[in-house]
């Protein structure tokens, strides 16, 4: 039985809000990441990791300069994706979670598409018998592909409607 659990499903349905409410009320310790963004819905301007302990209890979501993996001037431009970001920092952050109760990938889209070394960690997470929870974008490359069709790798698709059974599983999962 795997015990790496993804969601997926269109913006805004609660996937994120899922794992936090599991992490909070299973009172997990929980390393790896979650993103933070600046800007608004469809017009973002920065991405950026964020811890996700601090997040999920305290509610802080910090911008520092050093988790900023992908950022544009304005929502007209291109995105300009800082590898070194994904490769140093976000392998740290993952390889934090290895000693916590329970390692967060959220998200995994289409920015980490060239970034090696952290595809690698995630794969290597994977293969541990640590217990992850994330957040896969439905989006078609080839590292998220590897991940969809990973058999070591339950995923459940969250809508507006299901969000609280799917919530409910997992509990039930991860008890």
């Amino acid at each position: 039985m795997p015990n790496n659990y993804f969601l997926t499903g269109n913006v805004r349905t609660g996937k994120t809000t899922i794992i936090k409410e599991l992490v909070t009320e299973l009172n997990l310790t929980a390393r790896g990441y979650t993103v933070g963004r600046e800007g608004h819905e469809g017009n973002y301007i920065t991405f950026f990791f964020i811890d996700p302990q601090i997040y999920f209890y305290q509610g802080i979501m910090k911008k520092e300069e050093d988790k900023i993996f992908a950022f544009r001037d304005n929502a007209n431009k291109q995105w300009k994706v800082n590898l070194n970001v994904f490769n140093q920092t976000g392998v740290r952050m993952l390889s934090e979670g290895l000693c916590k109760d329970i390692v967060i990938i959220d998200e995994v889209g289409r920015f980490e598409a060239k970034a090696v070394a952290f595809q690698n960690k995630i794969f290597d997470i994977l293969n541990t018998s640590k217990l992850v929870l994330g957040v896969l974008k439905e989006e078609k490359n080839l590292f998220l592909d590897q991940l969809f069709n990973n058999s070591d790798i339950q995923i459940f698709e969250v809508t507006i409607t299901n969000r609280e059974k799917v919530k409910n599983d997992l509990l039930s999962l991860l008890l």
